[in-house]
Parts: structure tokens; C-alpha cells; sequence
């Protein structure tokens, strides 16, 4: 009897302590939900409360902002100086529109110009040089600017080239299309301290290729080549811009 007794203490026990761990798994993964998507790259949506700690941990440091912002300034006033035309597109864009500057977890900055221009940007390499900036070619599809000297090559401006048919030379921007009339005109928008040249119908393009835009932020990052996506809600905070600061 006793040793019956004392299996039944025993499993109950046993049961006990496991409903215990399956509730504690229960609280720390009920805000986290994590799915595979068809991108390669796994997706993770947080909650409100973990987005917040999320971006306190994610945000860009003050001395990226720094430096982002001026090497931005330098490739928006050579532009314009030349007569390019370009626009602010992906989280730059988001940026411009959403928080009227750099989204407090973007690493880069984002433009477009139109193919029949790549001559055009070739011909700005030596104004660039003299900046102490480079221009080059990652590859035959799209142009970098970056600060000269490569003590800042974390730090870059992205130019990506969109054909006449509104599409990026990119295979995997297939989705971000622009449609007829959403580019041209271009209208002035605000990065920060900096006034840039941002597309026609702004709103529509986001609305179309970000539909949840106004709501959540999508998160990428270039240190692990976009393998992961991390969706959250937004809130009153996440929406203040990063500025640059005086030293």
C-alpha cells in the first residue's frame, strides 16, 4: 500500500511540475509569435510592450545619426546642385513621410533615380571626391555613396536605379513597382533637417506596398542579410525621429 501510495505522490508531483513549466512557456512566448515565411527569412511579431524594448535595444546610435545625416545632405545638395532627379523610396521614404526623419531603427538611406539618368550620376563621381565621398557599383544594378576615408564604410547611401516601367533593376523589388503617375511631379518632403525631393503620391505608393504602414514597423536587419523580419505595432514613441545632435 505504501509503496502505491507513494508512486501515486509521485506522479502527481511529476504532473504538477510540468503543468508548472508548460504555464511558464505559456506567459514568456504569448506576446511572441514566430513563422516561416516563403523569403528565407523567419518572421517574429512582438507585442506592444516587447516592441518598446525591442527598439530601446535596436535604436541607432546617436554617432550613426551623426554622420548619416551630413553625408545625406552632401548627396541631396550635389543633386539638386546638378539637376538629378531622385527620390527618397523604402525606410527613407517611411521616414520622410512617417516621421519626418530617420526611423529610429533604419541603418542607411534610400533613393531612386531613373535609368535613363545613370549617365548622368557617373558624371558626379569627381564632385563627389572632392566632398571626400565615393561613388561606386556594388553591382550593375544599383550605386552606393560612401565617405571616402572608410573609416565610417558602415555608413552608406543606397541610389537604386527604377526603368521607365516604374520598375527597380532588383529582381526581389518586383513588389515595389511604381505605377504611372505616382514619381512625377516630384514633391519636397523633410528628413530631418534636410529637404528632399519625394514622389508624386507618396501615400498611395505606401498604401499599396506597405498596406499596414500607418500601424506597424517591419524591421530588417543588414547584419544578418534580412534573414529575419521582425513586425511590431507602433506606437507614440517609435514614431519620433532620430535627429542629428551638436557635439
Amino acid at each position: 500500500m505504501k509503496s502505491k501510495m507513494k508512486s501515486k505522490m509521485k506522479s502527481k508531483m511529476k504532473s504538477k511540475m510540468n503543468t508548472r513549466r508548460k504555464n511558464t512557456r505559456r506567459k514568456n512566448t504569448k506576446n511572441t509569435r514566430r513563422k516561416k515565411t516563403n523569403n528565407n527569412y523567419s518572421e517574429i511579431i512582438l507585442s506592444r510592450e516587447e516592441s518598446e524594448a525591442f527598439i530601446f535595444r535596436n535604436k541607432i546610435s546617436q554617432d550613426t545619426v551623426n554622420k548619416i545625416y551630413p553625408l545625406f545632405s552632401s548627396v541631396v545638395k550635389t543633386f539638386d546642385k546638378n539637376k538629378l532627379d531622385y527620390w527618397a523610396t523604402g525606410g527613407t521614404l517611411l521616414g520622410a513621410v512617417r516621421s519626418k526623419g530617420m526611423i529610429q531603427w533604419d541603418d542607411d538611406i534610400d533613393v531612386a533615380i531613373q535609368q535613363k539618368d545613370i549617365s548622368h550620376l557617373e558624371s558626379l563621381k569627381e564632385q563627389f571626391m572632392e566632398q571626400g565621398l565615393r561613388l561606386y557599383k556594388p553591382s550593375g544594378k544599383y550605386y552606393k555613396v560612401k565617405y571616402a576615408d572608410r573609416k565610417n564604410d558602415h555608413l552608406w547611401i543606397d541610389i537604386f536605379i527604377v526603368n521607365k516601367r516604374g520598375n527597380y533593376l532588383q529582381g526581389h523589388k518586383a513588389k515595389r513597382q511604381y505605377l504611372p503617375g505616382e514619381i512625377f511631379p516630384l514633391k519636397k518632403g523633410k528628413y530631418g533637417p534636410i529637404s528632399l525631393k519625394i514622389p508624386n503620391k507618396s501615400t498611395q505608393y505606401l498604401d499599396r506596398i506597405f498596406p499596414q504602414w500607418r500601424r506597424r514597423a517591419i524591421i530588417y536587419n543588414h547584419a544578418d542579410f534580412k534573414k529575419e523580419k521582425v513586425t511590431m505595432r507602433l506606437t507614440k514613441n517609435m514614431l519620433k525621429p532620430l535627429l542629428p545632435q551638436k557635439s
